[in-house]
């Protein structure tokens, strides 16, 4: 019987560590990463349905990068994803190009994509390494399925942010501004584009 716990179930959860009391603490990929969750939520997370977690899901993220390291679940954080607005088009995009950042934080370090399991008919999360940044990828962007996405991914090429160019995911923006944190100077350099398109984009593949 799966741990509730792990509420998605993921293969790819490690480093699983039970607190006295019935509180756990672990790591999920598909969580977007460390996260603590206590015993009475432990019960009720298990009723939501996959939009929902991708909604408790969205709620880690956004703690994390607030600077909460290790977010609590609590049974009053489950209440609140059963009532979460649903981010959209323009936010997932980008919760996807702030992940890509993550793991490609300078200019011209490339996120790679592994092709051999590009269109396998396994589902990210199965248990091999090669899935964990698609589950990152995921839980970044509130999706239940991959293919989605492959939709934002899809979105972002149509808006000029994204080329494809082989099987890896490089950021390749013209200039960072030191005031602001690289991240959110990227993202709003972004946005910029979309209306003056006077940066040099955002060059990404293997989707």
């Amino acid at each position: 019987m799966e741990d509730a716990a792990n509420f998605w179930g993921s293969r790819l959860a490690q480093d699983a560590e039970y607190i006295l009391g019935g509180d756990a603490r672990l790591n999920v990929p598909r969580a977007g990463g460390l996260y603590e969750i206590t015993s009475r939520a432990r019960v009720t997370v298990s009723e939501l349905s996959n939009q929902q977690k991708a909604y408790l899901t969205t709620w880690l993220v956004d703690q994390r990068r607030l600077g909460v390291a290790v977010p609590l679940i609590t049974h009053d954080v489950v209440e609140l994803a059963t009532t979460a607005r649903p981010k959209t088009l323009a936010e997932r995009r980008d919760g996807l190009l702030e992940a890509i950042l993550e793991h490609a934080p300078r200019l011209g370090e490339a996120m790679h994509h592994d092709e051999a399991f590009r269109y396998s008919l396994e589902q990210p999360d199965a248990p091999n390494p090669f899935w964990t940044k698609e589950a990152y990828l995921m839980a970044a962007t509130e999706s239940v399925a991959f293919n989605e996405v492959e939709t934002l991914i899809g979105f972002a090429r149509g808006k000029g942010l994204i080329e494809a160019d082989g099987y890896q995911l490089i950021p390749t923006l013209i200039e960072i501004d030191s005031r602001d944190s690289q991240k959110r100077a990227n993202l709003n350099r972004w946005r910029k584009q979309e209306v003056c398109d006077g940066f040099g984009g955002f060059f990404a593949s293997g989707f």
